[in-house]
């Protein structure tokens, strides 16, 4: 029996060959797997968050169009307030 390190160097059985082959094995299947569905929770993610992206887009484009036309109509409203207060001063004026 030869010894080095105070452990002792015997043949290694089938057995445990087979046991260590299968635990090894084991360890990258599961690494793949696990990889794998990981890459997929990412790629499902990114999916999701550029449908949210789009919607939030379309939202913005929705309010970007009422927001000017809310303004043209300030702008319209104003313009007829001002004609408006316009032609009240000069008929108050000329009384």
């Amino acid at each position: 029996m030869n010894q080095r390190n105070g452990f002792a160097m015997e043949g290694v059985d089938i057995k445990d060959m087979a046991y260590i082959v299968s635990f090894v094995g084991g360890m990258v299947g599961t690494f793949f797997v696990t990889t794998h569905k990981i890459k997929e929770y990412i790629w499902e993610k990114l999916d999701e968050t550029k449908k949210d992206l789009l919607q939030i887009k379309l939202q913005l484009k929705d309010l970007e169009s009422k927001d000017l036309a809310l303004q043209k109509a300030i702008d319209d409203l104003s313009g007829k307030l001002t004609e408006i207060l316009k032609n009240d001063f000069y008929f108050l004026k000329n009384k």
